[in-house]
């Protein structure tokens, strides 16, 4: 698999043939490639670098060896993954977003703050409604706050407290049923008033759906982060942690730096998995969150 995306980084910079001698981290890996190629110019253009960096950072979430696991030797056989690409505010670089968010593989993909002009090849999609509805000058046409792409049929949609920020699907899954809950805590951040209600309201429907008995997936953007002080507020932390250990469900992503997206999924449904967690878009270029996956083996 290392082969095979060394390979694929040729061919990037082969196409472009912009390279002449260039060393390459791999982030979070540790290791260096060299290109001794001897064609083109040494500046490579920010388009191709981002595309680069795009699939190296991907290099952990498909190669062989994991990035952070629980279950070493072990194949992934479901990946759950989200990413708030920031209304698309970086739109010249479409083309990379798309790539980043095909390179996943995930079988079920929550993108937050999204637009429909990110448009992905899955058999199942699900959107929450254009927010030209509350807001038709601040918002583009193709912007929605949440989206649900997945390889697996769609049971029923289940009714959320606001359905222009969360969104919720039963899926058939290999794995049994499982609902996603695709979401935004606070639209405005966590130092808004409008925070502390959208939590509130947003845990009651996550209490309610976890007494359905049907496996539950929280996934999308919670603006907290809980291994360290990059962005929360100890109540809302508290009150989230608190809600996940008394409905059985484990917050997978909460050991990650810097993260304030996150996927947690009922302890029932992961059983004795092996969980593989990696991220991507780590410098931010493509849009102001990194990106996440969890892979189950």
């Amino acid at each position: 698999m290392l082969y095979s995306n060394i390979c694929s980084v040729y061919r990037i910079l082969d196409q472009a043939a912009f390279v002449k001698r260039v060393r390459i981290k791999i982030l979070g890996i540790g290791n260096t490639i060299k290109f001794p190629m001897a064609v083109g110019v040494c500046s490579l253009h920010p388009t191709i670098w981002s595309a680069l960096i795009i699939h190296l950072e991907l290099y952990k979430i498909l190669a062989d060896e994991p990035h952070r696991s629980t279950g070493h030797g072990r194949r992934c056989n479901l990946r759950i993954a989200t990413w708030n690409i920031e209304r698309l505010r970086h739109k010249k670089f479409l083309e990379q977003i798309l790539l980043a968010c095909e390179q996943t593989q995930a079988d079920i993909l929550v993108l937050t703050e999204t637009d429909h002009r990110v448009s992905l090849d899955y058999p199942y999609s699900f959107h929450t409604p254009p927010l030209t509805d509350l807001q038709p000058v601040f918002y583009n046409p193709t912007e929605n706050r949440v989206s649900i792409y997945t390889n697996y049929p769609c049971i029923r949609q289940h009714k959320t407290c606001d359905e222009y920020t969360a969104l919720c699907v039963e899926l058939e899954t290999d794995k049994g049923y499982m609902l996603v809950y695709g979401t935004i805590i606070g639209i405005y951040g966590n130092r808004h008033p409008s925070f502390q209600q959208s939590l509130v309201q947003q845990l009651d429907d996550i209490k309610r759906l976890s007494d359905s008995g049907i496996p539950l997936c929280i996934c999308g953007d919670f603006n907290c982060s809980f291994s360290d002080g990059y962005y929360f507020t100890k109540p809302g932390r508290e009150t989230l942690l608190r809600t996940f250990s008394d409905y059985d469900i484990e917050l997978l992503t909460k050991n990650e730096a810097k993260c304030i997206d996150h996927i947690a999924v009922s302890k029932r449904f992961i059983s004795n998995s092996g969980i593989q967690i990696a991220e991507w878009n780590q410098d931010k270029l493509l849009s102001d969150h990194k990106g996440i996956v969890v892979c189950f083996s």
